[in-house]
Protein backbone atom coordinates (compact mmCIF):
# COMPACT_ATOMS: atom_id res chain seq x y z
CA UNK A 1 0.00 0.00 0.00
CA UNK A 2 2.68 2.78 0.76
CA UNK A 3 4.54 2.26 -2.95
CA UNK A 4 1.13 2.93 -4.36
CA UNK A 5 0.26 6.05 -2.11
CA UNK A 6 3.68 7.42 -3.20
CA UNK A 7 3.50 6.78 -6.86
CA UNK A 8 -0.06 9.14 -6.91
CA UNK A 9 0.44 12.96 -7.85
CA UNK A 10 -3.36 13.81 -8.96
CA UNK A 11 -6.61 13.07 -7.36
CA UNK A 12 -8.52 10.56 -8.94
CA UNK A 13 -11.13 12.89 -9.94
CA UNK A 14 -8.39 15.01 -11.65
CA UNK A 15 -7.51 12.21 -13.42
CA UNK A 16 -10.55 11.07 -14.72
CA UNK A 17 -10.82 14.52 -15.45
CA UNK A 18 -7.61 14.81 -17.63
CA UNK A 19 -8.39 11.09 -19.19
CA UNK A 20 -11.66 12.59 -20.90
CA UNK A 21 -10.17 15.70 -21.88
CA UNK A 22 -7.18 13.53 -23.63
CA UNK A 23 -9.29 11.21 -25.58
CA UNK A 24 -11.36 13.60 -27.00
CA UNK A 25 -7.85 15.50 -27.85
CA UNK A 26 -6.41 12.56 -29.46
CA UNK A 27 -10.16 11.76 -31.33
CA UNK A 28 -9.80 15.57 -32.36
CA UNK A 29 -6.36 16.43 -33.20
CA UNK A 30 -5.86 13.19 -35.55
CA UNK A 31 -9.09 14.08 -37.41
CA UNK A 32 -7.61 17.48 -38.17
CA UNK A 33 -4.05 15.40 -39.40
CA UNK A 34 -5.90 13.73 -41.52
CA UNK A 35 -7.71 16.00 -42.71
CA UNK A 36 -4.80 18.36 -43.84
CA UNK A 37 -3.08 15.25 -44.87
CA UNK A 38 -5.55 14.80 -47.55
CA UNK A 39 -5.34 17.91 -48.57
CA UNK A 40 -9.36 19.08 -48.05
CA UNK A 41 -9.86 22.47 -50.32
CA UNK A 42 -10.97 24.27 -47.06
CA UNK A 43 -8.74 23.99 -44.90
CA UNK A 44 -5.63 24.37 -47.67
CA UNK A 45 -6.83 27.29 -49.68
CA UNK A 46 -7.64 30.46 -48.95
CA UNK A 47 -5.98 33.75 -47.47
CA UNK A 48 -4.37 32.20 -43.78
CA UNK A 49 -4.08 28.24 -45.16
CA UNK A 50 -1.14 26.85 -43.99
CA UNK A 51 1.74 26.37 -47.06
CA UNK A 52 2.34 22.76 -46.05
CA UNK A 53 -0.31 21.47 -44.65
CA UNK A 54 1.73 17.80 -44.60
CA UNK A 55 3.93 19.66 -42.19
CA UNK A 56 0.73 20.63 -39.94
CA UNK A 57 -0.70 17.18 -40.65
CA UNK A 58 2.32 15.68 -38.67
CA UNK A 59 2.46 18.54 -35.96
CA UNK A 60 -1.39 17.40 -34.86
CA UNK A 61 -0.08 13.87 -34.88
CA UNK A 62 2.64 14.90 -32.86
CA UNK A 63 0.28 16.73 -30.49
CA UNK A 64 -1.73 13.36 -30.53
CA UNK A 65 1.00 11.31 -29.56
CA UNK A 66 1.39 13.87 -26.73
CA UNK A 67 -1.83 13.63 -25.48
CA UNK A 68 -1.83 9.81 -25.24
CA UNK A 69 1.23 10.19 -23.17
CA UNK A 70 -0.93 12.31 -20.99
CA UNK A 71 -3.91 9.57 -21.27
CA UNK A 72 -1.19 7.18 -20.30
CA UNK A 73 -0.57 8.85 -17.23
CA UNK A 74 -3.61 9.47 -15.71
CA UNK A 75 -5.15 6.36 -16.52
CA UNK A 76 -2.02 5.01 -14.34
CA UNK A 77 -2.62 7.30 -12.06
CA UNK A 78 -6.58 6.46 -11.75
CA UNK A 79 -5.78 2.66 -11.73
CA UNK A 80 -3.42 3.52 -9.14
CA UNK A 81 -6.31 5.19 -6.34
CA UNK A 82 -8.22 2.01 -7.46
CA UNK A 83 -6.07 -0.06 -6.04
CA UNK A 84 -5.34 2.13 -3.16
CA UNK A 85 -9.00 1.89 -2.39
CA UNK A 86 -9.10 -1.72 -2.96
CA UNK A 87 -6.17 -2.52 -0.48
CA UNK A 88 -8.00 0.54 2.40
CA UNK A 89 -11.38 -1.90 1.62
CA UNK A 90 -9.88 -5.09 2.23
CA UNK A 91 -7.51 -3.87 5.43
CA UNK A 92 -10.37 -2.08 6.95
CA UNK A 93 -12.07 -4.34 8.90
CA UNK A 94 -9.52 -6.12 10.83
Amino acid sequence: MASNAKLIFVSQGSALQCSVISVCGIVFLLGMGALYQARVDELVEGKNAPKDPIAVARACYVAAFIYAGFFFFCFCQSYLHTKKNEEERRFSGI
